[in-house]
């Protein structure tokens, strides 16, 4: 858990939510500006403060585009943590040190920092990092819908691609066969 009363734990659980909705690649989080989120356009009201849209484009591998969606929670904590941010840089997440060239974006190392530390914390016994996170995303999309829309959504160009994040074991394997043909 974070401490949400701070900057710090406010863009670390929005990081975390993030990730956990998007199955961002690492580097596409770090790569985020705050102009690329869309807003909500039923947000007609100043007083409505920064509401942001279901869905945004992301710039990933191979130099190509995809569109990832969040869920409400995502949703919820990014805007808490954009409201409580004072600066002008544009990066999405960013931290206390500036870096050459003069902006505040976050580092690949950091993001991986902050989603190890908050396995530790939360007494998670095996190592989680941005990339754990992706493929628990991937995974879940490919049973909960399919694997031709978690290829899509993963950003993946072969379906061979996410089908090696599918992998099941014996036991797993056992229990499928045994529900379809007894």
């Amino acid at each position: 858990s974070f401490d949400t009363a701070t900057d710090d734990g406010l863009r670390n659980r929005a990081l975390l939510e993030f990730l956990a909705a998007t199955g961002c690649r690492v580097s596409e989080l770090v790569a985020l500006d705050r102009d690329k989120l869309e807003l909500d356009q039923r947000a007609v009201n100043p007083k409505d403060g920064v509401r942001i849209a279901d869905e945004l484009t992301v710039f990933g591998k191979g130099s190509r585009y995809r569109r990832v969606f969040l869920r409400m929670r995502a949703r919820e904590w990014l805007e808490r943590y954009l409201r409580s941010r004072k600066d002008k840089d544009p990066a999405l997440f960013i931290t206390g040190r500036k870096k050459e060239g003069g902006s505040y974006r976050m580092s690949v190392k950091m993001a991986q920092t902050i989603v190890a530390e908050a396995a530790k914390r939360a007494g998670l016994a095996e190592s989680v990092s941005p990339h754990w996170l992706r493929h628990a995303a991937i995974t879940s999309w490919a049973t909960q819908m399919n694997v031709p829309a978690a290829q899509r959504l993963a950003g993946h160009r072969n379906v061979a691609t996410t089908s090696r994040y599918l992998g099941s074991t014996d036991a797993e394997l056992k229990e499928l066969y045994k529900k379809r043909f007894g």
